[in-house]
């Protein structure tokens, strides 16, 4: 059970895009969850393999908010019983593009909120552009697991504005902010 202000968070590395990487997810969780973890945070697109290296788009890699990866992983948190801020390649329902969004799950595999990574790379082996487009809001404040937590992904991290985002999210209330990044270690792996 969650005490105020604490958390026990499980960073787990593995992406799980391979056949029957979804049961090896819930294996996961549940060692994190047996480890005494609450809430898993995993690595970008988790079910995906390693887009970016090349700019060819397929359709299959992206799916509606509640798309069979978005689904996968919200049965897999609620079968281990832990929270999870899992991902996908979304179709956003407004604006019909494609996003890299991050989604977190309670321990009943139920979405407490999500957020759409907003600076998108478009470099040598990191061709993002050409498969999802940037979201519009700064992290928003998630109430979940005791604390007002917040996300951002991967390059994120680096914006090319150099706005501070830690402080943007203090003054908004989050306490705590989970960044995500891939694990690219040569073209086409991570």
């Amino acid at each position: 059970m969650t005490s105020p202000g604490r958390l026990t968070l499980a960073l787990i590395h593995d992406v799980f895009c391979e056949p029957g990487g979804v049961d090896r997810l819930a294996g996961r969780l549940e060692e994190a969850r047996a480890a005494g973890a609450e809430l898993a945070l995993l690595p970008e697109l988790p079910l995906h393999g390693w887009l970016p290296p090349s700019t060819g788009r397929a359709y299959e890699d992206a799916e509606p908010q509640s798309g069979p990866r978005h689904e996968a992983q919200g049965a897999a948190a609620r079968r281990a019983r832990i929270g999870l801020v899992g991902g996908a390649i979304s179709i956003d329902a407004a604006s019909g593009e494609r996003r890299n969004r991050a989604f977190v799950f309670d321990a009943e595999g139920r979405e407490i909120g999500w957020y759409d990574k907003l600076h998108i790379p478009n470099e040598e082996g990191f061709w993002e552009a050409a498969h999802y487009t940037g979201g519009s809001r700064p992290p928003s404040v998630i109430e979940g697991f005791g604390l007002r937590i917040g996300l951002q992904i991967c390059s994120d991290l680096f914006p090319p504005d150099g706005l501070p985002a830690p402080r943007n999210a203090r003054r908004r209330g989050i306490v705590a902010l989970a960044r995500r990044r891939s694990r690219a270690t040569r073209a086409g792996a991570r």
